[in-house]
């Protein structure tokens, strides 16, 4: 396990090392922090990742998985650890500890140039650009929104963290939660999740889908099938799907046009949103 934590953390250091050194670092940080932060206690943390210290970056504890509720990593200002959970460590590759221990990197650096907590997965979104990936604004603003605070109890202490949650993009993802109670929403895409064990919930919102401009306009469905799947889809075209297991509850939120909504024998909670909605609930 330490090796992998270790071969995880110097792929971390050498990301931040050549993001240091990038045109965009000071992009990254207004689209993750804000702009009212401390640019001179930035410009340190900046400086000290181009020359490879890192020294400091929080420290970092394992803990028992029931602790964490369900997430892979979260951070605590109070303490300033880094809090991993130790199945995750277990079964994770180096490459997936580096996007959790960026993330952690992003609340504590959050911590460090803002006096006041920045009202978003601003973790999350540094993570992201770090790693270089491209957030467009369904995404971002899903981040934006996204309320990542905990607490948990580590030896009787009752701790504040921000901690990582199942978010994914409006691309194609595969996310896997834990053997805690996960929520996961994967945005829109075609995208693959495994909830693991526990009572999870899976969050669909296509309240951002209008289709303005699509030819034909009949209207919007979304259909639960065989207990494996979601499929929205417009007419014969399917534009989202995820295709789950292992998942115990659902949360819909339908699109900005007429939908038609479909859901299977379980308990679900279904916003029909704007448009002429149908909705059709088979449990209860």
């Amino acid at each position: 396990m330490n090796t992998i934590l270790n071969s995880a953390l110097t792929l971390t250091y050498n990301q931040l090392s050549a993001f240091s050194g990038l045109d965009n670092f000071w992009q990254v940080f207004d689209t993750a922090f804000g702009t009212q932060y401390n640019r001179s206690v930035a410009e340190i943390l900046r400086l000290q990742w181009l020359s490879g210290d890192f020294s400091q970056l929080p420290q970092i504890e394992i803990l028992d998985s029931s602790i964490l509720g369900g997430a892979n990593g979260a951070y605590a200002s109070s303490t300033n650890k880094i809090y991993l959970s130790v199945n995750f460590v277990a079964t994770a590759t180096p490459e997936t500890l580096v996007g959790t221990l960026l993330e952690e990197i992003g609340h504590f650096v959050d911590a460090q140039i803002n006096q006041i907590d920045t009202p978003r997965d601003e973790g999350a979104i540094f993570a992201a650009l770090v790693q270089g990936e491209s957030l467009d604004s369904g995404t971002l603003q899903a981040l934006k929104a996204e309320d990542d605070h905990a607490t948990i109890t580590v030896n009787g202490e009752v701790i504040q963290v921000e901690q990582q949650n199942f978010t994914g993009t409006n691309g194609n993802d595969t996310i896997t939660g834990t053997s805690g109670d996960d929520t996961i929403s994967p945005l829109r895409g075609i995208d693959t999740v495994d909830g693991g064990a526990g009572d999870d919930l899976l969050i669909l919102d296509y309240s951002s889908n209008n289709y303005s401009g699509v030819s034909n306009y009949y209207y919007f469905i979304i259909l639960y099938s065989l207990a494996s799947s979601f499929v929205a889809s417009y007419n014969s075209s399917s534009y989202d799907q995820v295709t789950y297991s292992n998942i115990e509850r659902f949360q819909i939120t339908g699109t900005a046009v007429d939908d038609s909504i479909t859901t299977g024998s379980g308990n679900d909670n279904i916003t029909g949103g704007l448009g002429n909605d149908t909705i059709s609930g088979g449990g209860k």
